[in-house]
């Protein structure tokens, strides 16, 4: 049980704080430019302490091979999800698509706050999980743009819509957390143990509260969303529950039996569980006609982040332990 309470943290009661602060009308808020700052530095905190691992222990052919599946998950995964929501939950095209790429994508507050849990825990993870966040966002957009074109537009794209897929997935290569995540990381493998212990107060020690400060805002964003969640219906709620919750039990499965260890089979199944709120809808917004985003981001964030940080994370852990 040890391990199970270890996500009562200062960091996630105080998105709960926030949550709360939102539901019932609080003017608590976090300017979105205090969030931008926060959300740089958390990117470069976990990316520069994956530079590092990797530095020590190194990256062989099993770390690729993790990384391979992150990859491929994440690719072929929004078909499945597109067809499971156009037959049974959505019947919308746009809408489908948007949600099944937002569900093969990651979130990176997760995967940090997983961290956190970890860390807390004194579990041991692989600097090559960072990698893997990393690789994930790029091919769930790709494939998102691909099943628009093929099953929803079902035709040849336009020059211009030629011209809106190619700017969306430079986008999406050059978004700022994929930037900041690779950079920070392979910065941190070559600065090695001198730059390990010069960074250390800025990755380490401030690393908590940093991460308090940015889960207060976003239960405050999370909260100020709720009402939009009147036009998911049930269904669609359900899905942003149990969905994640299969895929996550899928990486449990597949981590168990590559024997790839406690911490980064967490770091999996919160990978595969996890919905993108930010990445996705930015770049897609433009390509994707039609489609709702308020209503995808409000699932990833008001249900799917909200359930991954207060019972998906523990569950899975106790699942592990």
């Amino acid at each position: 049980m040890e391990k199970v309470n270890s996500i009562i943290t200062p960091p996630i009661l105080f998105f709960f704080l926030g949550l709360i602060a939102a539901i019932f009308k609080s003017n608590i808020s976090i300017p979105d430019d205090i969030k931008k700052f926060l959300s740089i530095y958390l990117l470069i905190s976990i990316g520069y302490k994956g530079g590092f691992q990797i530095y020590n222990n190194g990256i062989d052919s099993y770390a690729i091979f993790v990384i391979l599946i992150c990859m491929l998950f994440s690719f072929f995964m929004p078909f499945i999800l597109f067809f499971l929501l156009k037959k049974w939950v959505l019947k919308t095209g746009p809408d489908s698509v948007l949600i099944a790429s937002s569900y093969s994508s990651v979130s990176a507050v997760t995967f940090i706050t997983a961290l956190n849990v970890l860390i807390a825990d004194n579990i041991d993870y692989n600097g090559y999980m960072i990698v893997a966040l990393t690789v994930m966002e790029f091919p769930a957009i790709i494939a998102g743009m691909m099943i628009y074109y093929l099953f929803v537009v079902k035709g040849s794209a336009s020059v211009s819509q030629l011209t809106t897929f190619r700017r969306s997935a430079k986008e999406a290569l050059l978004d700022y957390s994929v930037v900041l995540l690779v950079g920070s990381l392979i910065i941190g493998f070559l600065c090695g143990d001198g730059g390990n212990l010069d960074m250390a107060p800025l990755t380490s020690s401030l690393f908590k509260g940093m991460l308090a400060l940015f889960l207060l805002g976003m239960g405050v964003s999370a909260g100020q969303q709720i009402s939009l969640l009147r036009k998911a219906g049930v269904k669609l709620i359900a899905f942003a529950v149990f969905v994640p919750i299969v895929l996550s039990c899928l990486a449990i499965l597949i981590g168990s039996s590559i024997h790839l260890g406690e911490g980064n089979t967490l770091l999996l199944a919160i990978l595969f569980g996890g919905a993108s709120y930010i990445a996705v809808p930015a770049a897609m917004s433009e390509t994707v006609e039609g489609g709702n985003i308020g209503l995808m981001v409000a699932l990833a964030l008001v249900v799917t982040f909200v359930f991954n940080i207060s019972v998906g994370i523990p569950l899975y852990l106790k699942i592990l332990s």
